[in-house]
């Protein structure tokens, strides 16, 4: 392998094999960022939702705690995780905005 394309193949700008990335390859790539982190935020809103059931079960004593205690752990636990998630992505593509356009933050 030449160093030409060792070089580009570490280089961001390039896609697989050392190929130039395509102009519409940064938009591309944030629509199916943003598609992933709405898709994540409505599973965050259902996983909230199945929690608040949950909780609603535990305080009426449909079932004994020892049933329902673990089941609103693992809740609390896919809640925090999808939280996580969103966050990070939302971040993500707010930040590589920034640095695709460094002057829209200078005339804000």
């Amino acid at each position: 392998m030449n160093n030409a394309v060792q070089f580009g193949a570490a280089d961001p700008r390039f896609g697989a094999r050392g190929q130039p990335q395509t102009p519409g390859y940064r938009a591309a790539r944030d629509v199916v960022r943003s598609a992933a982190a709405s898709k994540m935020a409505k599973a965050l809103k259902e996983a909230k939702e199945s929690r608040m059931w949950l909780f609603m079960i535990s305080q009426r004593r449909f079932f004994s705690e020892e049933c329902t205690k673990p089941l609103l752990d693992e809740a609390n636990a896919i809640v925090r995780i999808l939280g996580k998630g969103v966050s990070t992505t939302r971040r993500r593509i707010a930040n590589e905005r920034d640095v695709a356009n460094p002057m829209d933050k200078d005339e804000q």
